[in-house]
């Protein structure tokens, strides 16, 4: 007997970057025909909208923390 499947599942990906309307086929032999004598493909597709990308501002760094030239030569004097 081969490996059982679990369900639900998951599917994990990453998004397109481009926004849109998007679809993606998942696909899986499972099941059994009415006669019996063979095993079944599912297919079932999985859509999904991206509105658009966010960016991830920037940390600002604190005054007395930017490492300016003057401030690195005065450590080493």
């Amino acid at each position: 007997m081969g490996n059982a499947a679990v369900f639900p599942v998951t599917l994990q990906a990453s998004a397109p970057v481009t926004p849109g309307n998007y679809t993606w086929g998942a696909a899986w032999f499972g099941g059994v025909t009415s006669g019996g004598g063979g095993h079944l493909e599912t297919r079932v597709p999985v859509n999904f909208t991206v509105l658009g990308t966010t960016s991830v501002p920037e940390e600002e760094v604190p005054y007395d923390r930017v490492a300016t030239w003057g401030r690195v030569k005065a450590l080493f004097r």
